[in-house]
């Protein structure tokens, strides 16, 4: 009988996850990120979105000449700059920093790599390709 009590709190919850809607970015969200990456010398990135899995992604294009210093810092940058930028007034789950190059062809992508931030998780993570 416990089991069944689980299994039915458990599906309870998962039901309840997803019917929660994830918050959206509105025009005052999307200034106050163009600001404050203006604020730290930040071009704008391509796409600003917020998944339906809660996830805050930023995805930016860079020449290989407009890349100043590593990838890594650069997206470890954008990202702390996006989420300390939301955290005062409207938190997220999870913040990710993509940074691509320029395309080599149709329909591929050059990606030099992503940055990513959980709240609670285990700290700011670089997955370069």
């Amino acid at each position: 009988m416990k089991t069944w009590a689980g299994l039915c709190v458990s599906v309870a919850f998962l039901i309840s996850c997803e019917t929660t809607p994830s918050p959206q970015l509105g025009d005052q969200d999307r200034s106050g990120i163009a600001a404050a990456l203006r604020g730290e010398h930040l071009p704008p990135p391509k796409t600003l979105e917020v998944t339906d899995a809660g996830w805050l992604v930023a995805t930016f294009e860079l020449a290989p000449e407009e890349l100043t210093g590593s990838a890594q810092g650069f997206a470890e940058r954008a990202l702390l700059t996006i989420r300390n930028t939301m955290y005062r007034h409207k938190p997220m789950h999870a913040y990710r920093v993509t940074l691509n190059g320029p395309s080599p062809g149709p329909d591929l992508i050059r990606r030099y790599g992503s940055a990513r931030f959980i709240e609670g998780g285990s700290g700011l993570e670089w997955d370069g390709k």
